[in-house]
Formats: C-alpha cells, structure tokens, sequence
C-alpha cells in the first residue's frame, strides 16, 4: 500500500469517527428534550462530508420523534437544511428507507424504539434466565426449552442495532453461516426467530466455561515465571485452527478470530464463536450502495480488553486485524485474512498481548492499517519459547498477504508438527532418564561390590599386619572419617541443606559414637529447626489471629536455651559482643540472623501497636537485635542499610531503598523482610521484582 493510499484511508476513518461522534452528541440532546436544530451541527464538519452527517443527523432525529408531529416530519426537518444540499440529503433519505415488504425471521424490521436491552425477553417455548455475555451487535441470555427441557443459550440483537438493516442483516448471516458449518468445534445453532417487539434472536448450544482470553490471563498471572506458553494453551489454538480448516474448505471467512470469540468448555471442548462478521471466499460481503457507512463496525481491543464501535467500511477488531482487512479491502480477502489473525492469537498466547498492544486506539489504529508490527516482533524475539513456535507465529503475521500460509488448514498442519516435535523430545527425554537410571543402578552395584573387595582386602591386612599397626590404623582411621563426617556435616548446613545435615551427623553418631563436636553440631541443627517451627507457627492462623507475640517470647527461649546471652537484649548500655561471638561461632549463622531480622521485625511491629513506656521497650529491643545482625553478618553496605533501626522508623528512606534495590543481591528471605516493612504498592512492586530473579 502506497503512502498516498494509506493516508486516503486513515483520513477516511478519522471523518467517519467524527461524523459518529456528532450524532452521538446530536442524539444525546434530544434524549434531554432540548430544542436544537440540525443546521447548529453542520458546520462542525468540511464541506466535503456535510451531506453524509446531514443523512445520519436526520435519522437520528426521526428515531426519535413524533410521528404524529408536522414539526418531525421529513418535509419540516428539510426545509431547515441548506438549499444546495437540500434535495441530495433527501434522495439518500429516501434510498436508505427502502425495506423489504416481507417480515420474515430472516429480513429486517422495524423494531419498537421504546425496547429495553436490559429487559428480559419474552420468547414463546423458553424460559429466559440469566443474562450470559454482551457483544457488539446481540446480548446473550440463559434459557431452558420448555419443549424438550435443554438448557440453552439465546442470542438476541441490541435494540439499536436492530434499528439497522445492516445490522440486523449481519445477525441474520451469522445465523445463516453458522447453521451450515457441522462441526464439534463451531457451536450449533438451533432456530431463529424474532420477538414481539421486533428483534430477531436465534437459539444455540450453551456453552459453559470461559475464554481464551480468559484463559491465556490465568496462566499468565499464574506462570509469570515459566519459560514459554502452557501446552493447554497451544492445544486449543491447534483446535481452533482445524476449526477454520474446515471452515475455510466451505468456503467461509470468520473475520473477526480473536481469543475473546473462542469458548472452552469445563470439559476441555473448544467453541469458535460469533460468525457476525463472516463472509464467504466466493462472495465476499460488502457495503450496497443504500446501506449507511455507519453501521459498520471496528473494535479496538487494547491492554484493557475494551471494545468501541465506530464508523468505517472495516469489519473486525483492529488488534487481530491483517493489514488488508483494517484498510477496508473487503472484496480482496481471503482465507490468509483470518490466518493473520490466528497468527495475532498465538502472539498472544506466547508474549500475552496481541500483535498491536497499544491502549490508545488511534495508534492501535493507524498500526494496523500501516500493518506496524516492529513492536510485536521483538515481542516474539524476546519472549523466550521455541524458535519453531516464533517462526510459525512470525510467517502468520507477515504483513504481505502472498507471504502468509493460504489457509487454516496450513497453520493447523504447522502447529501439529510442532506439537508432534515436542511429544518426540519428550519421549526421548523420559528414554535418556530411563537409561541414566539404570547406569545409576549399575555403578551402585559396582560400589558395592568395590566396597566388599576392599573390606575382604582390609580383613586380610588385619590378620597379616602386627597388632599394633592394625589398633594404629583404625584409630587413625576412625579419627579422620569422623572430621570428614563433621566437615561433610557442616558443608551441608552452609548450602541450606539442613535435612541431609541431619542425616548425616546422625549415621556419624552411630559409627563414632557422641563427641563434643558432634553434640555442638546437633544442637545448631536443633536451633535452627526451632527457629524454622518459630517462623513457620506465627504465619499460621490461630483462633482468628497471627500469634506474633508469643512467637517473640519463643525465640527469646529457643536462645536462651541455646547460652546465648539473651539477657543483654534488653538493656540500653549493655555490650553485645557476647551475642555477637556466640552467632560468628554458630555454625548456623545464616539462620540465626535470618531469625534475628524476623524477631527484630516482630519488636518493631509490637513496638508500633504498644503505648509508653513498653514501645520505648521493644524499640530498644529490636534496635539491639538489629546490631548484633550487623556486626555478625558479612559486610554488605546493602543489608547494614536496610538493618539500620532509623530506616525502619522511617519507611520512606527504605522505599527509596527498595525501589532501587537488586533483587539477586539478597537472600529471599532478606527480601521478604523487606517487603514486610514497605507500603502496599511498593510491598507488591519488590515481590514481584524478586519474583523474575528466583
């Protein structure tokens, strides 16, 4: 599309949406009972486009008059217009006011003007319940068959749009077109009919669940961190493209694909939704002559999932929208106009957003026309899934349509493969796991054996050496399996590895026997496992209240049983150094000062729900607390800055803190702590920071 065409086309759009926003504004005032005359509005648009607006305000004004009035009479409203365009407005009027003489379900009507979307509707045969969803064009409704005792779901078009032949028309089709696709994946229509009032409706399946939309939020929200789309996901895209496959072998364009029309039941069963827009390959649909630009529709659909109807001659929503179709080159598409969208839907499905993201809807606008895609490429080049999947997603997208697979049934091909690939390397992966489970076997058995070779070589050493070179060697031998249980024992507790510690230490008391370092390693463990029970019991939810209280009164025991000087914690002038050293020796350091920073928090937070003197008290407390975690830590001028007692009394230093603070720079504990002493916003801000780094 050349520059001079494009421009044509935006300025196009932008003339239509003005001409809306008038009579929106026009209608607004009358709906007040204000007095106001069609030529007030005349000048608000150039000369070119007056004898458009003057078509759409007279319609709207006898929507909404008297018919019994001369004043709104089509005469009286004309005679106000300028002469030059006078008789031209009214041959259009007129054009436009032919209607069918039958008034069968399937040809528009006039429909009562005093109609109520929000009432429910009276359908002979059904019992209407519930409101289900709201589109553009029809409202949803809940309702059980009197006649055969199914519940289904009844689609009845909005007021305002069965006021429109073009509208009512594109209902009408979608009826038409869905009843001749049978397929599981397209849901079947069952009758269509029209309401007293006018409105048309038509019966279908009731499909309960969610969308895809909905669905690709969830594991968004709940995946944040995990590389690459959820498998469910890509397994309802491949549905939905075999879906169109078959639709696009019938000759039938959807045009408006999009996760938010795609169903998926509670039973996994997929529902590709509202064929409104669709169109066939042979015939595609147009705009007649009579028919108002007006009606027409294009949703924006931005980060907030918003839709807005407009003016225009596209059909659609501009964030799925292939280049061709936002440029209002109905006649030239084809089954390449709706693989762009299924490209636009998996963009989503693996980056989160469609393929034009922005929240204002003239840029989303003028994207799609331009066919701009350079922002959601480097999205898909940046969001870390398989190449292939990217690959698969960029071709769909290609802004050429010659350049795009030439149907569904190519898209569904390609996304299959890939789906075979990945249960071929997972096999192959579950294979090479089996086999390094049997080599692992295997070098256990050749262990054992290594292991009884060497006690049988042992025993004849004992027998053969003389005795006291054999007690010299055990003893020995003894000596230094024992300081390698202790170092392998304390190796394991440095890497948090407390559990296998344990284990450990355990199987080295039964072989050695109890000695002072075994008995001071046994009780660090024990320590750190009350300390653990401490932290973990006072999160727990305990007769309607988190038990922070006792928890400090349980550290300060769990020390003091331990001989650490616990008694210097609650003076003003005392020297900690007797704490300090006790925690630089503990071999359990790490979760000592974990533990101190959480006791420290708990004083603070007592101390802030507490009156004089005893606030004073525990400020005091945990001020000292928070030294001794400063003096026997490493040095960090990161965690001394966030142990600093002014800083806790004063948040919004630490916000000032956190906000520039490295996540991987800190234990995850260290970062809940910190967390725990900001805002809400900014709690929320720092965890979800920490969360991408951990």
């Amino acid at each position: 599309m050349n520059q001079h065409a494009l421009l044509e086309s935006t300025y196009r759009l932008n003339v239509a949406r003005q001409i809306d926003e008038i009579c929106d504004d026009y209608e607004a005032r009358l709906l007040e009972c204000e007095d106001i005359e069609l030529i007030e509005y005349i000048d608000r648009i150039e000369e070119p486009h007056r004898e458009q607006l003057c078509v759409e305000l007279v319609h709207v004004r006898l929507e909404h008059s008297d018919a019994t009035s001369e004043e709104d009479s089509i005469d009286s409203i004309l005679s106000k217009l300028p002469e030059e365009i006078r008789e031209s407005v009214r041959k259009r009027l007129e054009t436009s006011a032919k209607k069918p003489k039958s008034h069968s379900p399937n040809s528009p009507t006039k429909v009562d003007c005093l109609v109520d979307d929000a009432t429910v509707p009276e359908i002979p045969g059904f019992e209407v319940g519930q409101r289900v969803a709201e589109g553009g064009m029809g409202i949803i409704w809940k309702a059980k068959d009197l006649t055969l005792g199914r519940t289904v779901a009844v689609k009845v078009i909005k007021a305002k749009a069965a006021r429109d032949p073009a509208f009512v028309q594109r209902f009408i089709d979608e009826v038409k077109i869905a009843g001749q696709l049978s397929h599981p994946f397209i849901v079947p229509i069952h009758a269509l009919g029209q309401l007293a009032d006018g409105r048309h409706y038509f019966t279908m399946k009731l499909v309960e669940g969610q969308t895809l939309s909905s669905l690709i939020r969830q594991f968004d929200e709940r995946d944040s961190d995990a590389p690459g789309p959820h498998l469910e996901l890509l397994l309802i895209f491949q549905k939905v493209c075999e879906t169109m496959a078959f639709a696009h072998r019938k000759g039938i364009l959807h045009r408006d694909l999009k996760p938010h029309n795609i169903m998926v039941g509670r039973h996994g069963e997929v529902q590709v939704m509202d064929w409104g827009l669709a169109g066939t390959l042979n015939s595609p649909r147009v705009h007649s002559s009579s028919e108002p630009k007006r009606s027409s529709i294009v949703h924006f659909s931005g980060p907030e999932k918003a839709a807005l109807t407009r003016m225009g001659d596209i059909l659609g929503t501009l964030a799925y929208m292939a280049p061709e179709q936002a440029r209002g080159l109905n006649s030239g598409l084809d089954g390449r106009t709706d693989v762009f969208s299924l490209g636009a839907i998996l963009c989503e499905i693996l980056t989160g957003k469609p393929p034009y993201s922005s929240s204002d809807p003239t840029e989303v606008e003028h994207a799609a026309v331009s066919g701009d895609l350079e922002e959601c490429l480097n999205r898909l080049e940046n969001c870390h899934v398989d190449p292939q999947l990217i690959a698969i997603a960029k071709c769909c997208l290609s802004v050429q349509k010659r350049d795009r697979p030439g149907n569904a049934g190519i898209v569904a091909e390609m996304i299959s493969g890939y789906l075979n690939s990945v249960e071929e390397r997972a096999r192959e992966e579950r294979l090479e796991i089996e086999r390094l489970q049997v080599q692992k076997r295997e070098d256990a058995n050749r262990r054992v054996l290594r292991r009884r070779y060497a006690a049988i070589a042992g025993l004849l050493l004992v027998f053969l050496g003389a005795l006291s070179t054999h007690t010299w060697h055990q003893h020995r031998s003894r000596q230094e399996r024992a300081s390698s249980a202790i170092e392998e024992t304390k190796s394991l507790i440095s890497t948090g590895d407390y559990s296998n510690a344990k284990a450990r230490l355990t199987s080295a008391k039964t072989e050695f026997g109890s000695t002072d370092e075994f008995e001071s390693l046994q009780a660090a463990l024990h320590l750190a496992g009350q300390l653990d029970t401490i932290r973990n019991d006072y999160f727990s939810w305990h007769d309607g209240w988190f038990d922070c209280f006792t928890a400090i009164e349980q550290y300060q025991i769990a020390f003091q049983e331990h001989q650490f000087p616990v008694e210097l914690l609650s003076s003003t002038t005392a020297d900690l150094t007797p704490f300090v050293q006790a925690v630089e020796r503990s071999p359990v350091r790490e979760r000592i000062l974990n533990a101190l920073d959480d006791w420290a928090w708990l004083a603070h937070r007592e101390a802030q729900r507490s009156e004089m003197p005893q606030r004073d008290d525990y400020f005091s407390f945990r001020n000292n607390l928070l030294e001794i975690a400063i003096r026997s830590d490493a040095p960090s001028s990161i965690r001394s800055k966030l142990r600093n007692h002014q800083m806790w009394d004063y948040p919004q230093s630490l916000v000032e803190i956190a906000r520039e603070l490295d996540p991987s720079t800190l234990a995850p504990e260290q970062l809940v702590l910190t967390a725990k002493l900001l805002p809400a916003d900014d709690r929320r801000n720092l965890l979800l920071r920490s969360q991408r780094v951990w």
